[in-house]
């Protein structure tokens, strides 16, 4: 049985996890939105820690892809990528959220360690 305080801190993960899906509704959300969660709250619950630099990585990651690829739009194959980046995107928030819930952390794949 989990106490308040671990309870919290899954929370606050899951939420992590799901805060990148707000480039959905405005661009540096999915960058913004874990990245204060993270700053907020890593020091008083230090799983959030892992949590909080495996989303941010991810979604800077996912954004230099996507604006990489709006680019190539020139050269017809820059949309379908795009799409796919965004699908792939929202696929992989939903699964680190579910194991974040789990009390598990998600490595997301692709990702480039901005910060370790």
């Amino acid at each position: 049985m989990k106490n308040d305080a671990d309870r919290m801190e899954t929370n606050l993960a899951v939420l992590c996890h799901l805060g990148g899906l707000m480039g959905l509704l405005f661009f540096p959300g999915n960058v913004i939105v874990p990245l204060v969660i993270w700053l907020w709250k890593k020091e008083k619950y230090p799983g959030l820690d892992k949590h909080g630099i495996e989303v941010i990585n991810f979604h800077l990651t996912l954004t230099i892809y996507i604006v990489i690829s709006a680019l190539l739009v020139l050269v017809i194959i820059g949309l379908p990528m795009v799409i796919a980046f965004l699908v792939f995107g929202i696929v992989v928030s939903i699964k680190g959220a579910l194991m974040a819930g789990d009390g598990n952390c998600y490595n997301y794949p692709l990702t480039m360690p901005f910060i370790r």
